[in-house]
């Protein structure tokens, strides 16, 4: 029985598929046929219509001047019947009567004879084999029915009956193995492929994509409608791959967009569902592996087009930037329990591999794409397998380390790619490496810590790369610079009043007065601090020439002044509020003799 069920399954879809392609061979001179005679149509009824008002004037000159006699109206009306309803109304008429309704009703078929046959399988009325049997025969029908259709004309149609058919074989195949065990595994795995061939090969033939996609949905559909609860993931991965490699295949011989995409999404969905439920430390190798092939398979077809000098699309880019990302996170969840210590080490192999990708593609555009993959993997790397302090100092590198390839390369994406590692480095620095007043418990040695060290490598690197980029692009520079400035007055700020705050900590209980000395001591230096800063920038400003490094220091001025007043003359007491008060009042004025005597220069001739 199983030797006849395997001859019928395969007999009948070869027979499907050649007769796909005869038809298909003989469908484009119909068509074109059927072309002509409609434009041909349409010119005789726009010549009627022209001449038939020509006729009607004629007739009403050679007559007697008389008025215009019912009859003459009587004429038009026929013709302003026969016009019919505007060419918008009919054209959506035909879209919805032709197709919509057409797919739209084999949707509905397919459930109501799907509910039908629970309802029949429920109550015992059929067996397991003719269960299958029904299927295949019904999948095989519509598919002939559809093949039918083409023949005539009926193209919408046609194709809502193949899709059906198509989806109707992908589950009773593997409805015969998965879920009631009437065949090999070996035999299952032939009769998919086969259907996976004829189900492309049928949406190629006939330039349809919704064929090719609607037996993608079935495909997927089946290993969830006929979920048993057995785990055989090696069937599953081999028959979730062979659905993949068969999108990919229609895509190349058709050019179709995003109908490999949508495998591509269900791919990751259904093994993240599955490593949910049925993933075993014991399937690592399969999972893996699937994951690998699966990775591979897409980024073949997303590179391929290059190597043929074709365009990549926007289903290319977006997926050529989710695939490393999508399968790095599955190889990350697989491999993480066992072996933590290596995670960071796969992260820059697919960095590596993906210059090496880089290196092997012609085209400038998609060689700096994948350089960009390439570097966000080595930024990936870097979180994976440093901590603390050393995560925000090999950022810092790496984006210097962009800033100076820029200087040997030009690019925009360099610069761009330096000033997100930048931005990601300073806010892990102001995330986990700041050293804020309630961190500290203890005291600590101010400045000669990891945490200051952290925040002034960070300031170090990025006046390293404006000084790199002060050339070919001053805008960046001066934001590095400007970064830099910001990063290690919020170091040193954090830094003073932890400092304080942590002394203060340590005071005896009842010692109130030492510990507000403590405190007040560490508000005024921030207030020193933060003039220091201020008439720096102001003085580099006037060095330089550059406006915005002064206004930048005018602004911290501000900033600084406000704080005395709403804060240190209200709080300080003694000699801190006075020590404060003389430095910002005493740096305000040099600040201010500055600008007389920069006033005093441009006012020369």
């Amino acid at each position: 029985m199983a030797a006849l069920f395997v001859f019928a399954v395969l007999l009948g879809t070869i027979v499907i598929a050649v007769l796909a392609f005869v038809r298909s061979q003989r469908i484009e001179p119909l068509e074109r046929r059927i072309e002509k005679l409609e434009s041909a149509l349409r010119r005789r009824a726009s010549d009627t219509e022209s001449r038939e008002p020509r006729d009607h004037e004629t007739a009403e000159q050679t007559a007697k001047p008389v008025p215009a006699s019912p009859p003459a109206t009587a004429s038009l009306k026929p013709l302003a019947a026969r016009r019919g309803p505007p060419r918008a109304t009919r054209e959506w008429e035909e879209v919805i009567g032709r197709r919509w309704l057409a797919w739209v009703g084999v949707a509905v078929l397919i459930l109501g004879a799907g509910f039908g046959l629970k309802f029949a399988f429920e109550n015992r009325w059929i067996g397991d084999l003719g269960r299958v049997l029904l299927g295949l025969v019904a999948g095989i029908s519509l598919t002939v029915l559809g093949q039918w259709q083409l023949r005539l004309g009926r193209n919408g149609f046609s194709q809502a009956l193949t899709a059906g058919g198509v989806t109707l074989l992908y589950l009773s195949v593997y409805a015969s193995y998965g879920f009631y065990q009437l065949i090999d595994p070996t035999y299952a795995f032939v009769f998919l492929t086969v259907i996976v061939i004829q189900a492309h090969l049928l949406a190629s033939f006939q330039n349809a994509p919704g064929i090719a996609l609607m037996g993608q949905l079935g495909g997927f559909l089946a290993p969830v409608l006929l979920d048993t609860g057995v785990d055989r993931y090696w069937v599953l991965f081999s028959y979730i791959l062979l659905l993949n490699a068969g999108a990919i295949l229609a895509t190349r011989l058709r050019q179709w967009r995003w109908v490999s995409f949508v495998p591509f999404a269900l791919t990751h969905a259904m093994f993240w569902s599955w490593h949910e439920s049925n993933y075993h430390p014991e399937k690592l190798a399969a999972a893996l592996t699937f994951v690998t092939v699966a990775f591979a398979l897409f980024v073949f077809a997303d590179l391929h087009p290059q190597r043929q000098r074709r365009e990549l699309g926007l289903d290319n880019w977006s997926r050529l930037f989710l695939n490393p990302l999508l399968s790095f996170g599955a190889a990350y969840a697989l491999l993480e329990p066992d072996f933590p210590a290596w995670m960071g080490t796969l992260a820059l192999l697919v960095a590596v591999m993906y210059a090496a990708l880089a290196k092997s593609v012609h085209e400038k555009v998609p060689q700096l794409f994948l350089v960009g993959i390439a570097g966000l993997f080595v930024t990936l790397a870097i979180p994976i397998q440093l901590d603390a302090h050393w995560v925000t100092l090999a950022w810092a590198l790496q984006a210097t380390a962009l800033a100076w390839l820029h200087q040997r390369i030009p690019s925009k994406w360099l610069a761009l790619g330096s000033v997100a590692v930048f931005a990601t480095a300073t806010g892990h620095y102001l995330s986990w490496d700041a050293p804020l007043p309630w961190m500290y418990v203890e005291p600590f040695r101010p400045v000669l810590n990891a945490d200051f060290g952290s925040g002034a490598a960070l300031a170090a690197c990025l006046l390293v790369a404006a000084t790199m980029i002060r050339k070919e692009l001053v805008r960046h520079a001066l934001g590095f610079g400007l970064a830099a400035v910001g990063v290690l007055w919020l170091a040193c700020t954090f830094e003073a009043y932890s400092y304080f705050a942590a002394l203060a900590r340590e005071t005896p209980q009842g010692a109130q007065a030492e510990y507000d000395a403590l405190i007040w001591a560490g508000q005024a230096t921030v207030s020193v601090i933060w003039a220091v800063f201020a008439s720096s920038l102001v003085a580099a400003g006037m060095r330089s020439g550059i406006a915005p490094i002064r206004w930048t220091g005018l602004g911290l001025f501000g900033i600084t002044v406000g704080k005395a007043l709403m804060f240190d003359i209200d709080q300080l007491e003694g000699g801190y509020r006075v020590a404060a008060l003389l430095v910002l009042g005493l740096l305000l004025v040099c600040a201010a003799w500055a600008y007389q005597r920069m006033s005093r220069r441009t006012a020369e001739p």
